[in-house]
């Protein structure tokens, strides 16, 4: 194991261990309904160490990045280490290396994080991020994880282009989300239903045709969610 990933561990588990609240670890813990203890620290806070180290230490190529993350990763005993290994995958610093390459390291974070707080910013940072750099070779891999078994490489690609506005590859996403419409899966409605209210505020005709054109077929979460900005808009007026 190179000696700078392992310092670089070292060094942000003894930052989170120092600035652990352990009351605030129990109520994460609680709200998160997960076995994995955690440290107890914000988000905010989190990001700041990462960064901090991420200038510190060198991380000169794709590889050792990709090392990194696996080793912060595969190592966490608490849930601020797994948001560690995220912020590394999604710093700036590193986005011309989030290529399809990396695609084994990026499932394997999403099928074991299992769980909303842990899959949504590595689809909507990450992997977009990815489709961005290598358009085709990334649609590929969501349409290929948009009719997994697995329900979080399903959430994954229909979240990616959450925040993509009018980069929206509007085809891509209907053909992605086509695949969950029946399923009756909460973490997959919600998501659908969340990328279609985010895409409202750009183009809000598409999804209302949208939902015309899908009537019957949306599970009336989804229609919630997606729907609640344009009729929020239409009582406005």
């Amino acid at each position: 194991m190179n000696e700078v990933i392992k310092t670089f561990r070292e060094k942000l588990v003894s930052q989170f261990a120092d600035l652990g609240d352990p009351q605030r670890a129990q109520y994460q813990q609680s709200y998160m309904k997960t076995e994995m203890l955690f440290w107890g620290i914000r988000t905010p806070e989190v990001r700041k160490i990462v960064s901090t180290l991420i200038s510190e230490y060198q991380i000169e190529t794709a590889e050792k990045w990709d090392e990194l993350i696996e080793y912060v990763w595969d190592n966490a005993s608490r849930r601020e280490e797994w948001y560690a290994a995220i912020e590394i995958l999604n710093h700036q610093k590193f986005k011309q290396w989030v290529l399809p390459d990396h695609i084994v390291l990026i499932e394997k974070m999403v099928v074991e994080g299992a769980w909303w707080e842990i899959v949504d910013p590595i689809a909507t940072h990450g992997v977009n991020r990815m489709l961005l750099n290598k358009q085709e070779e990334t649609e590929r891999i969501l349409l290929d994880w948009a009719q997994a078994g697995n329900i979080w490489k399903r959430r994954a690609a229909i979240l990616t282009q959450l925040l993509s506005k009018k980069k929206m590859d509007w085809n891509l996403q209907q053909e992605i989300m086509g695949h969950s419409l029946l399923e009756k899966e909460f973490f997959l409605q919600k998501a659908i239903g969340w990328v279609l209210r985010q895409y409202s505020r750009t183009d809000p005709q598409r999804v209302m045709d949208y939902f015309t054109q899908n009537e019957g077929r949306m599970s009336p979460l989804a229609q919630k969610e997606g729907m609640k900005l344009i009729r929020k808009n239409k009582l406005a007026k």
